[in-house]
């Protein structure tokens, strides 16, 4: 008996277990929603509206819906937003920066770690990433279910003097010229201020580090681009009678 309760237990938990949710998932749910809303008669239109809405324009809605919700869905995978500072790897000399679904390995010599991976020196229970790492996705592409970094500045905040600045998303503004990188904010009451930000690569040993924003230039590239074509049938869409 007890056994059988067992497996019981165990097939309603595997039977009951919610698919995984991804960007296309979510874009699919997005998508069926919003379309399913539009297909649905309004209290105000008569019979004869709607069966004429629904057959002259189902297929330019439809194709509107698509677009404005893979642009959405891009645009949340554009955000500003904080890169977790993983362990270094001394055998590589990458320090990795965890980020979504993604990991950047930058290139950085043992010796300089110190200065940007200072989580043991922080009390029990302070999350330092947010504060010293910062990642500005430039270009994404959609790759296994989800929207991919391709191309981003991370930003890491030496001295946290600047942490206020980064956390604060709306005040931010990466101003890129010739390749060198600065941000700028409003600052409370001060108004605006730009500050330098430089190279993390151009480091080359710790007398050279300033207590400034750095940034670290990281591109690459995805061989398994997913096409995002969504229809009536892969989304399961079924058209009124």
């Amino acid at each position: 008996m007890l056994l059988f309760i067992f497996l019981s237990h165990s097939l309603v938990a595997q039977t009951t277990q919610r698919p995984k949710r991804t960007d296309y998932s979510e874009l699919q749910n997005s998508i069926r929603k919003k379309f399913g809303l539009w297909l649905t008669r309004q209290t105000d239109e008569s019979e004869k509206e709607f069966e004429s809405r629904i057959k002259n324009e189902k297929d330019s809605k439809f194709k509107s819906i698509v677009n404005e919700e893979i642009i959405s869905s891009k645009n949340q995978a554009l955000r500003i937003s904080g890169g977790y500072i993983g362990h270094y790897n001394a055998e590589n000399q990458t320090l990795p920066i965890y980020f979504r679904k993604d990991t950047f390995n930058i290139p950085l010599p043992q010796n300089l770690v110190p200065a940007f991976q200072r989580d043991s020196k922080l009390p029990d229970g302070f999350n330092p990433p947010f504060y010293y790492c910062y990642v500005v996705p430039q270009e994404v592409n959609f790759a296994d279910n989800y929207w991919r970094i391709s191309k981003a500045v991370i930003l890491f905040d030496n001295n946290l003097r600047g942490s206020r600045v980064l956390v604060d998303i709306k005040g931010f503004n990466l101003i890129e010229k010739k390749s060198k990188y600065s941000y700028e904010t409003t600052d409370y009451g001060e108004g605006t201020k730009k500050y330098k930000m430089i190279d993390i690569l151009t480091l080359t040993n710790t007398d050279d580090i300033e207590k400034e924003v750095y940034y670290y230039d990281y591109k690459t590239t995805w061989s398994n681009i997913q096409s995002l074509d969504f229809n009536y049938d892969n989304l399961n869409i079924i058209m009124p009678n």
